[in-house]
């Protein structure tokens, strides 16, 4: 298995090969094209590696090998936290927390709009599963919110007072929600 990782201090993007073995496919801090400042969230879809370029305000795409592709979401992006792909819908979805919002792309970069900007308080993580269900964490609450096609459907309580705040979230095949909880220094599943 190999894991890919932001490495948001260094402005670089790490595969982990196998516990011994870590390759650094992009780095270089800066604003051009294939450069990095603070990418926070990635993704991976097909062949293509989707970074959530924080400080750039904008989703930086790149092979797998490193070659940088394409930039997304420039003129639409103000704070992009975190990014994923909705298989289900081919969508990619981007959680932009200074705009309280989720941003929805295709996968070549075409915008295809903006969602619940009323509801969400500085999201920080994006995942999705299987079925096409959307979950967002949030930096300032101690909820996720489930959506589908768009729509909220449900939120629900991630910790106490002492918990959070939650930025990343997964769901594992089987349904298994995961959390990262900062404060905590842990990871809760659901």
């Amino acid at each position: 298995m190999t894991i890919i990782m932001c490495m948001s201090l260094n402005s670089a993007i790490t595969e982990c090969r196998s516990l011994t073995v870590m390759v650094t496919i992009c780095s270089g801090k800066g604003s051009g094209s294939g450069q990095l400042n603070r990418p926070v969230g990635i993704t991976v879809y097909i062949n293509k590696v989707f970074v959530a370029d924080t400080s750039n305000h904008r989703i930086s795409v790149f092979f797998h090998d490193g070659e940088f592709c394409y930039n997304i979401g420039s003129e639409q992006l103000t704070s992009p936290w975190d990014v994923a792909v909705n298989a289900f819908h081919r969508q990619l979805l981007v959680v932009d927390s200074d705009n309280n919002c989720i941003d929805s792309f295709k996968p070549d970069g075409t915008y295809l709009g903006r969602f619940n900007k009323r509801h969400l308080k500085r999201p920080a993580g994006i995942t999705t599963d299987a079925q096409g269900f959307v979950l967002v964490t949030e930096k300032c609450s101690n909820f996720a919110t489930v959506f589908y096609k768009n729509e909220s459907i449900c939120s629900f309580c991630l910790g106490g007072s002492a918990s959070g705040p939650f930025f990343g979230i997964a769901v594992s095949p089987n349904g298994n929600i995961y959390v990262s909880d900062c404060n905590g220094k842990s990871v809760q599943v659901f």
